[in-house]
């Protein structure tokens, strides 16, 4: 196990929020993450199922105004991250090439693009939400694909 501040999710929590600003990145350990849009009607959109090993949340670091571009619910029963703080990342990405760090920003603004028009082209499958604010994705996002 890493050294790494690590933070503990149940399901149907929100890990982070669309539109807030970004300060960190996360290394998903265990626990299935989905990431999810709003649509032009404020439905929650899910566009991706991450599993451990994946990260997510790192996008706002190419972003002009750092802002998160997805949301990411916690759908298993308990998901455990790695956490990776903002000034840490830009310090690596600092020493990157100009090329490089192209790369990523044009790679970050292309996988943007794509995620918005999914999520307006998406079928109505949003997410709903409880009485106690956690949100809950439908069957079909949760399952463990075989």
């Amino acid at each position: 196990m890493s050294s790494r501040p690590t933070q503990q999710f149940v399901k149907g929590q929100t890990i982070l929020m669309e539109g807030t600003p970004g300060d960190r990145t996360y290394k998903i350990i265990s626990g299935d993450v989905i990431i999810c849009k709003k649509n032009r009607d404020g439905n929650l959109i899910p566009i991706a199922k991450l599993g451990a090993g994946e990260i997510f949340g790192e996008m706002y670091l190419f972003d002009g105004n750092k802002a998160r571009s997805a949301s990411a619910i916690a759908v298993s029963s308990e998901v455990n991250v790695e956490v990776y703080f903002q000034n840490e990342l830009e310090e690596m990405i600092s020493k990157l090439s100009p090329h490089t760090k192209d790369i990523f920003e044009g790679l970050s603004n292309r996988l943007r693009k794509t995620s918005d028009k999914y999520t307006e082209m998406a079928p109505s499958k949003s997410l709903s939400q409880l009485p106690d604010g956690t949100l809950k994705p439908s069957n079909t996002f949760i399952r463990k694909s075989t």
